[in-house]
């Protein structure tokens, strides 16, 4: 089928999406459904989607909208929203790292841009094709994400459904925002269990042990090595807060 009309297809199917696996985590997942990546070293949080509208408006809509990325806001609002999830935006540096390893980014890679001719978003996650080794999806096209630039200016990367899948970044003026931006989010592995896990742990640790036996169940074990040796390193975790990260798999 040609892709256009294969993702056509798809879009007339309300709610088809719902059950998908990896679109929903449980309300229990403290991690959010992210998963867990090795970047320069270190142990990285990432959201393997971009933020869709159920989440970021945190409000009852139509099914249909509910996996469609959210956009419209400014860098600063999807920082404070990634803030207060207690993570952060992805900086030009890590989102051109990640890049630089995944096979077939940029004009070759399967996505929603303008090659494709669809003139809107999909539902996050529908390129099963573009997913990276390490779970992420949407790298390439649906809507442009927000990340913080390392020089003046506000900056988004990757592409949309409104630009050429050549096209990889785009500068914008503070305060700007469009139909066709959204972003993802992230967390150091170590700042995220400090400031997120640890107090929910003092007082309901069975939650926070489910939450760690999902995320080690999707990690692969080499990365799962990098954040356990990271933990290690702060000498104020309880010996039985460490103990939930040395299960092996």
């Amino acid at each position: 089928m040609n892709p256009r009309a294969w993702a056509s297809a798809l879009l007339l199917l309300p709610g088809c999406f719902a059950s998908t696996s990896g679109k929903q985590h449980s309300e229990e997942d403290l991690f959010h459904g992210l998963v867990l990546i090795e970047l320069s070293g270190s142990a990285l949080l990432v959201s393997p989607y971009e933020v869709t509208r159920s989440e970021y408006f945190s409000t009852d809509g139509p099914a249909e909208q509910d996996y469609l990325p959210a956009t419209g806001m400014t860098l600063a609002d999807a920082s404070n929203w990634a803030n207060a999830q207690g993570g952060r935006l992805l900086v030009e540096k890590e989102w051109l790292e990640m890049i630089s390893w995944t096979d077939g980014y940029g004009a070759d890679a399967a996505g929603n841009t303008m090659e494709l001719g669809m003139g809107r978003p999909l539902p996050v996650g529908v390129f099963e094709s573009s997913r990276t080794s390490d779970g992420l999806y949407d790298l390439t096209g649906n809507v442009w994400e927000w990340v913080t630039a390392q020089s003046d200016g506000d900056l988004c990367v990757g592409g949309s459904y409104a630009s050429y899948a050549r096209n990889v970044t785009r500068m914008l003026s503070s305060g700007d925002s469009s139909e066709d931006i959204g972003f993802r989010w992230c967390a150091s592995f170590s700042t995220f269990c400090t400031d997120v896990l640890l107090p929910v742990w003092q007082e309901s640790p069975q939650r926070v042990q489910q939450s760690v036996h999902t995320l080690q169940q999707k990690s692969s074990i080499a990365v799962w090595a990098i954040a356990r040796k990271e933990l290690k390193k702060n000498p104020a975790y309880p010996r039985a807060f460490l103990a939930l990260f040395n299960e092996t798999q």
